[in-house]
């Protein structure tokens, strides 16, 4: 007899020769007439396999039958057992075949394991087995998924001993000592079962009342196991954890308490050998979870499992500088707090690039707002994340201009900066090019040597920007005048020329004239006559166009002309004598010698119109 799991019913087979084949469900029995029928008799082995979902019969005469959807079909499989009877026959499911152990085969008695499987019988060599012998009894263990062989009667005898073995994982075990008191010898061949709804193997009688267990009821307890899972060790205020919950073997009724539990935890008001515990977790802290689990046989198990709780995470972000300059680079920087170890984050910029680690250096080319955001999960898998947004300014711009490309001297020049953009504050640095600097965007300056210089002014924000520039200045020498006149006395009335001789300075320059009788000129070369006679000063005055000026004066004496007459006595004795020819060559020798130096001395400057009676322009310290 065996259990059909795949129709939910009963199958009898045989029983004193005879081969009938009966069901029973729904509590009716009901005879069944198949086509096939495998031949008949006692002491047959049968027993339902899982893996291809129907029953396996095997007769003495060793063939292989197969039962599925109420119809018996012969196997042939490649090999065969042969004729064998009083052997264990059993599925395994953990190995996933059946297994068919032991008997007398033909006459002497084996303790051969054989595995059926994909139709065909395979033999077995487990590294231990039980002797041989022929099996009291045997049955499928689904709820620790092994096979049982309970009592071996050795050789032919009718002594048996009351050993029980189990067969997982391709080998046999003697597990007596392990299930507690052992069964008394038995003569008989008892009914051996499988309770699956209280988890143990059950054994009953035997076929004759000439031993003592004939009559008893002994039940193969599995040993109380407790099974806890927890979905985590560590976890995130507000978070939750599960423990998963499983008893197996031992003798029901079950008794579960908690005897420690975190806070946020409910104590289940009921529960069945598998329910899962739920926590909401509401408090930090390091806690533990204690299950005890009791049976009906005494047995007690419990088990610990801690549980530390964090809070949850947090991260703050910074950005230095900020703002910022287009061009400047900007550190990011995330600090997580609380939660549970590992976090793993990754930072998400707006035109920006991305990464893993906790500070980020990006450089923003346009100006603009770019939010920055560092999010992620932490090693219980809370998630977090926090967003700054970086404001970054445009690039320095910078404009330069001079109050005059060229100069004198000594004389000062204005240097004006002018910057945009950036971030505030800006700051202002010139160099001039002659060793001297300033810190201000508006300088005056005035060089000490006369050459090209180049002076450069830098502009600089807050944040490292900066932007030069470069201009171009002349500076010229001094300026310095001279003046010649073709006669120290000139003659009343007469004419008197003038000469100008200049060098250095910056161009155009004026010129003004005053020649000491109320009257001047604003040309460069005057001629003049003084209508009276006397002691007079000629006074030249040059400016040029930066404001460089040289005054030059000239004494004079204004002689009346000399009286001619014709009656010329002769010179006395002894006198040399000078004639009227002698004065006019000495006259014009004065002139040309005038004329003379005024080349060797430097320029002459043509004057420009006359422009007002007396320029005067502000004399500059020597």
């Amino acid at each position: 007899m065996a259990y059909d799991a795949a129709s939910a019913q009963v199958v009898l087979f045989g029983g004193n020769e005879a081969n009938y084949t009966w069901i029973f469900q729904n509590g009716t029995w009901t005879n069944l007439t198949t086509p096939e029928t495998p031949p008949g008799g006692t002491d047959l082995t049968m027993a339902y396999d899982a893996a291809i979902r129907a029953v396996v019969l095997v007769p003495l005469d060793g063939t292989t039958w197969t039962f599925a959807n109420n119809s018996w079909t012969q196997q042939h499989p490649l090999n065969s057992l042969g004729s064998r009877h009083s052997r264990a026959f059993f599925f395994n499911q953990q190995d996933g075949g059946m297994i068919f152990w032991g008997g007398i085969a033909g006459g002497p008695v084996t303790n051969e394991t054989w595995e059926y499987r994909a139709d065909n019988w395979t033999q077995l060599a487990p590294p231990t087995s039980p002797p041989a012998g022929q099996a009291l009894g045997s049955a499928e263990d689904t709820e620790f998924n092994f096979g049982v062989v309970l009592g071996i009667v050795s050789g032919t005898g009718a002594t048996a001993d009351n050993t029980t073995w189990t067969f997982a994982n391709g080998t046999w075990s003697n597990v007596t000592a392990t299930f507690g008191t052992p069964l008394p010898a038995s003569a008989g061949y008892p009914g051996l079962g499988y309770d699956s709804t209280d988890g143990y193997v059950i054994e009953f009688g035997g076929n004759c009342a000439c031993s003592a267990s004939a009559g008893q009821t002994w039940i193969l307890r599995d040993p109380l196991i407790l099974n806890v899972t927890a979905s985590a060790r560590v976890r995130d205020l507000s978070q939750t954890v599960n423990y998963s919950i499983a008893i197996l073997g031992g003798i029901m009724p079950y008794s579960v308490s908690y005897p420690t539990m975190p806070p946020g935890c409910l104590q289940p008001t009921n529960y069945s050998v598998a329910f899962t515990l739920s926590c909401s977790l509401n408090e930090t802290g390091a806690y533990s979870f204690t299950v005890h689990l009791s049976d009906a046989y005494g047995s007690k198990l419990t088990l610990v499992f801690p549980l530390q709780v964090n809070a949850d995470p947090t991260v703050k972000l910074a950005a230095s500088p900020n703002p910022t300059t287009a061009g400047i680079p900007v550190h990011l920087g995330a600090t997580i707090g609380g939660g549970t170890a590992p976090s793993l984050g990754n930072w998400s910029i707006a035109d920006g690039p991305s990464g893993t680690a906790l500070d980020l250096n990006v450089t923003f080319a346009a100006p603009g707002s770019y939010p920055a955001t560092y999010g992620g999960v932490d090693g219980a898998g809370y998630p977090f994340n926090a967003t700054v947004e970086v404001e970054v300014n445009p690039a320095i711009g910078l404009s330069a201009t001079l109050s005059s490309n060229v100069t004198d001297v000594g004389f000062p020049i204005l240097l004006s900066a002018t910057a945009s953009g950036g971030t505030p504050r800006l700051a202002y640095s010139w160099a001039f090019g002659d060793g001297e600097t300033a810190s201000t965007n508006i300088s005056v300056h005035s060089y000490g040597a006369p050459g090209r210089y180049s002076p450069r002014v830098w502009a600089n924000d807050s944040v490292g920007g900066v932007r030069t520039t470069t201009l171009q200045i002349q500076v010229n020498p001094d300026l310095t005048a001279n003046a010649t006149v073709n006669a120290s006395k000139p003659i009343q009335n007469g004419s008197v020329a003038f000469r100008t001789v200049v060098a250095g300075g910056t161009g155009p320059d004026t010129y003004w004239w005053s020649f000491g009788d109320g009257t001047s000129s604003h040309s460069a070369d005057p001629t003049h006559s003084y209508s009276v006679t006397g002691p007079r000063t000629a006074t030249l005055r040059v400016n040029d166009s930066v404001g460089g000026n040289q005054t030059v004066q000239i004494p004079l004496d204004v002689v009346a002309p000399a009286t001619v007459n014709t009656s010329v006595p002769p010179p006395p004795s002894g006198s040399s004598g000078i004639s009227t020819a002698d004065l006019v060559v000495s006259l014009v020798g004065v002139g040309v010698i005038g004329i003379a130096v005024g080349v060797l001395f430097g320029r002459v400057r043509r004057p420009p119109p006359p422009t007002e009676e007396d320029p005067a322009a502000p004399v500059r310290d020597p």
